[in-house]
């Protein structure tokens, strides 16, 4: 009996469809891939990394129109240079679901990375997601508008930013760089200032608030 156990699964290990079709006809599709997604995770933080892009790989063979696998993917590849592949993962996701501001944030962000800043700008301008629930879609607009000095604009989402989260230190410091090419010093002093109380953690965006308030002040 142990025998024809043993056969039994080694038949399955050489199956590994079967194995997820057994699996799948006592689970959700959504327990499934949360399963495996807790599995992908595992083998990351073992520094599986191969593993890891394997699994996520083979996750949207199956489930194509899963985003967070996606991203996961997309990151790994990032860490490793691999840009095409990156443009590619995020484009098939794309095609499943066009109007994604997590997909389309990424895009735009791999873009700008890589000097494109204008093609950023269209892309993020083809949707319009809730500035709410999407605040970083906005950011990342802000960001690559201030790139091409297009400050004006800019300055309107990062003022909107700071009213959904006026603790955040790099929305006070795009928000004062607006403010200083706008000629209103006395405003822009005090969204730098702002920018450096709140970038507590933010080394780079603290340094430059004072450095700008050192020059406004004299």
């Amino acid at each position: 009996m142990r025998e024809t156990a043993n056969n039994k699964i080694k038949a399955q290990l050489k199956s590994p469809n079967t194995l997820v079709n057994q699996v799948r006809k006592h689970q959700t599709l959504g327990q499934w891939l949360d399963s495996e997604m807790k599995r992908t995770f595992q083998a990351a933080n073992h520094g599986r990394v191969s593993d890891t892009r394997k699994k996520l790989e083979r996750l949207l063979v199956k489930e194509p129109g899963e985003i967070n696998t996606r991203e996961q993917l997309v990151s790994i590849y990032l860490t490793h240079g691999h840009f095409a592949k990156a443009i590619k993962i995020l484009d098939e996701g794309l095609e499943y679901a066009p109007e994604n501001p997590d997909l389309i944030t990424m895009k735009a962000k791999l873009l700008m990375g890589q000097g494109q800043s204008e093609a950023a700008i269209r892309l993020l301008k083809s949707d319009h997601p809730s500035i709410v629930t999407h605040p970083d879609f906005y950011a990342t607009l802000a960001s690559a508008l201030e790139s091409q000095d297009k400050m004006t604009e800019a300055g309107t989402y990062y003022k909107s930013l700071i009213k959904i989260d006026p603790n955040n230190g790099m929305y006070w410091l795009g928000y004062g760089i607006s403010l200083e090419q706008a000629k209103q010093t006395l405003e822009a002093i005090n969204a730098y200032k702002r920018a450096s109380q709140n970038a507590v953690k933010e080394v780079a965006v603290r340094n430059q608030a004072e450095d700008r308030l050192k020059v406004l002040q004299g």
